[in-house]
């Protein structure tokens, strides 16, 4: 059975043992496997923030659930979009914000007016998360 990892073999380095792909953390290969070496290679791969050098197409935002009560959003407003707007609207644009509104749906078949909450929240950036 391949694993995503196996389609990516991306060196990492383990406890000073030199590089080994990132399937043998997968499939327990290497002989520090644990927990640890596992936050440790994450914790690496995330300091390299290629995200953060990605310039999207479009203008996009993203919220994935972590628990019941709690979710990640992260966004990309492109600059050129902003700018449009502010012509587009003149005067009307002035003092405008942008707001991540999240709408609270549960157990319900929502048509765009039956949230049982709204909350808005106030983006400090036109990136972020």
């Amino acid at each position: 059975m391949n694993t995503l990892l196996d389609l990516f073999d991306v060196p990492v380095g383990i406890n000073g043992h030199g590089l080994r792909p990132a399937s043998a953390l997968y499939r327990n290969e290497s002989p520090s496997h644990n927990s640890e070496s596992l936050r440790r290679c994450a914790w690496e791969l995330g300091e390299k923030r290629a995200g953060d050098r990605f310039i999207p197409a479009k203008n996009h935002v993203g919220l994935g659930p972590v628990s019941p009560c709690q979710g990640f959003a992260h966004w990309r407003i492109k600059q050129e979009w902003i700018d449009e707007c502010a012509g587009r609207h003149g005067h009307g644009w002035k003092d405008c914000r942008l707001i991540l509104r999240l709408y609270d749906v549960s157990c319900i078949e929502f048509n765009g007016f039956n949230a049982h909450q709204i909350q808005d929240h106030n983006l400090p950036g036109i990136c972020g998360q």
